[in-house]
């Protein structure tokens, strides 16, 4: 309010009669101002509920998550190993390295599709290896 006093005190120092209506340009004043201080707020919580990413600790995985990711990493390894040497590049090629379909045809030297039906074949392998270590451990 005090603010909004202020602000309205110019005017009328100059006489309210310069002002053609005093009440609605104080109502103006006064809504100008609610909405400066929503927004304020707005931003104020914007960031405190998002601050940078590095700077909020990541969550620690309990015991029984991290021997499951390790199982995990050690059944894809090891699927990986048993793979065909073509379907395994094709794969790495795609999953790890980001290469294209045609760049992984081009360096196995089959066409775009073989090399498709690879990445695929190699994803399905080792989506049924997980899947069958999860129902062995339920």
């Amino acid at each position: 309010m005090q603010e909004a006093f202020l602000r309205f005190a110019p005017a009328l120092r100059g006489g309210a009669h310069g002002l053609a209506n005093p009440v609605a340009y104080l109502y103006r004043i006064v809504r100008n101002l609610a909405v400066d201080q929503i927004r304020q707020r707005s931003g104020e919580q914007r960031q405190e509920q998002d601050p940078a990413g590095w700077m909020v600790p990541q969550p620690q995985p309990s015991p029984e998550q991290a021997v499951i990711h390790r199982q995990d990493i050690a059944t894809v390894s090891g699927t990986l190993q048993d793979m065909p040497e073509r379907m395994r590049i094709a794969l790495e090629m795609r999953r790890f390295g980001g290469h294209t379909l045609e760049q992984i045809a081009t360096r196995l030297q089959v066409s775009v599709p073989t090399a498709h039906r690879l990445v695929r074949d190699a994803m399905l392998r080792i989506a049924a290896a997980l899947d069958d270590e999860g129902a062995e451990g339920e």
